[in-house]
């Protein structure tokens, strides 16, 4: 039985040993460094490929500023409504109503919708 042991010990040990003895293989020295003059220009896919849009929206336009139409609302004049020139439909409702602390905040939401109704 010891024979089996020191025999099984020897393997194991062989093992580790024979494990660390790899071929370390050198590197090509031999090869000249990459240089910018060396390289190939990158041939295109296809000549017929089309000139794509602009990557952003907005690369090519010029765009200017809304001119502020704005008129107060009717029975409320802090109130000021924006509306579209294209269809006249209101885009902004600047302003603020004067807050009564007997309303609750539901009635005074309802006043808002109901000062702004003419415009809506």
């Amino acid at each position: 039985m010891k024979k089996h042991y020191l025999i099984l010990l020897a393997v194991i040990a062989s093992v580790q040993v024979f494990g660390q003895s790899k071929a370390i293989r050198q590197r090509n020295t031999s090869r000249p460094p990459v240089q910018a003059e060396n390289l190939a220009p990158i041939k295109p896919i296809s000549t017929n490929v089309p000139v794509a849009e602009p990557l952003f929206f907005g690369q090519t336009k010029s765009f200017t500023g809304l001119p502020q139409l704005s008129h107060p609302v009717g029975g409320q004049p802090s109130l000021l409504v924006y509306l579209s020139k294209e269809n006249g439909t209101p885009y902004l409702i600047k302003g603020e109503m004067a807050a009564d602390p007997a309303k609750s905040l539901d009635q005074q939401v309802q006043d808002y919708l109901t000062a702004t109704k003419s415009v809506l």
